[in-house]
């Protein structure tokens, strides 16, 4: 999965699974983006790769987060068939 995970410690595995709200049914050929930021602090930005699991396309990467303290998570997905761009954040109190 992406490479296996990096070496070293503080390592997370940041997954989102995408569904259209109106069908219902799963998102499978997206482009998203991710943003792993401690609040008040530049963050890192990863494409969250494509995975199946159980069968079903869900996107994921690895980040690192160092230390106890709220981050904030952003999702950016690319929608190529309607050129679309929902954007979402929300956070994470890391403990």
């Amino acid at each position: 999965m992406h490479g296996g995970p990096p070496g070293g410690e503080h390592i997370h595995h940041v997954m989102v699974a995408l569904f259209d709200g109106k069908t219902m049914e799963r998102i499978t050929n997206a482009k998203v983006m991710a943003s792993v930021a401690e609040i008040g602090l530049a963050g890192t930005v990863k494409e969250l790769e494509p995975m199946p699991i159980a069968d079903a396309m869900t996107y994921g990467n690895y980040f690192y987060f160092y230390d106890l303290a709220t981050y904030r998570i952003t999702v950016e997905i690319h929608k190529p068939e309607s050129g679309n761009v929902i954007k979402t954040s929300f956070e994470y109190k890391h403990h």
